[in-house]
């Protein structure tokens, strides 16, 4: 599965100019002036947003596919596959030793939230979360699809051990670095509240008021708002089906990623505001 199947939409709500004044002002050529002037606002802050999601996302997949490069860790795997897969041998507890000073120093350079491998039976036999050793998640789709050599970002999901909300992006490991047969795979995961600090840089340009976050086609938020009840905790737990989420569920579905919108309506604080709905950004956080 490809990174651009799991389409999401971003939104950016900007109470910046009331509706009322919109009405007075509706013909008058000041009122002209001021609206192109926020919709190249709007369409400024997207741009940056989303070169911001995309250069993050696809940092963290370079790193991916750096690491199952690395000599000292695809040779742990073909080391644990030579013993037969004991994860109890000393070959192989002699090489995680290894693998576990070059993970940590990754996660805490790039704040990563976890890094695991898994074995081709999707046996999760390294992670820098003890709790996770020994699960098997050969199930999730984004195992499957790296197993099959393809870099895939999983979607976003809560996580009972790290109690956190997270995504991964796997990769397959070869057993001879970049080729040879696949004999498992690395996964790197990021929390939603990185993500969300991506999504709200820059408001502070378009105003005190601005806002934005990511939302599902099932209207599940994935990411937190900047203002009001929904800053924080919303994550996976509220639903945000509202005049400016509505118009968005068709073109997520079809996989419409050049729809956007410029419109008004009322904000879930019950605000007037003018915001713009955008389709163009995607990525494995959920369709």
């Amino acid at each position: 599965m490809s990174l651009k199947v799991k389409l999401i939409a971003f939104f950016l709500l900007v109470g910046i100019i009331p509706l009322t004044a919109i009405g007075v002002l509706s013909y008058n050529l000041a009122q002209n002036n001021i609206r192109d002037e926020v919709y190249s606002s709007l369409e400024m802050y997207f741009d940056m947003a989303e070169e911001a999601l995309e250069a993050y996302f696809d940092d963290i997949r370079k790193d991916a596919n750096v690491m199952t490069a690395t000599r000292d860790i695809y040779q742990s795997l073909n080391i644990l596959a030579e013993t037969g897969y004991n994860t109890n041998s000393l070959e192989w507890w002699e090489k995680v030793s290894i693998v576990n000073d070059i993970m940590l120093i990754l996660a805490e350079q790039k704040n990563y939230v976890l890094i695991y491998m898994t074995v081709p039976s999707g046996k999760i036999i390294y992670s820098t979360d003890s709790g996770f050793l020994g699960a098997y998640i050969s199930g999730r789709d984004y195992i499957q699809s790296a197993l099959q050599g393809r870099t895939t970002w999983s979607e976003l999901f809560f996580s009972n051990i790290t109690n956190n909300n997270i995504m991964a992006v796997s990769a397959p490991v070869y057993s001879n670095g970049r080729s040879g047969n696949i004999i498992g795979t690395l996964n790197l995961s990021v929390g939603d509240q990185r993500i969300a600090r991506i999504v709200h840089e820059g408001l502070d340009s378009l105003g005190q008021t601005a806002d934005s976050y990511l939302v599902r086609s099932d209207f599940n938020m994935l990411s937190n708002m900047r203002h009001g009840e929904l800053s924080s905790g919303a994550v996976l737990n509220e639903l945000m089906r509202s005049e400016a989420t509505e118009p968005l569920v068709g073109p997520i579905q079809s996989g419409d990623d050049d729809f956007l919108d410029v419109t008004y309506y009322v904000n879930y604080l019950g605000n007037p505001v003018r915001g713009k709905l955008d389709g163009r950004f995607d990525r494995g956080l959920g369709q």
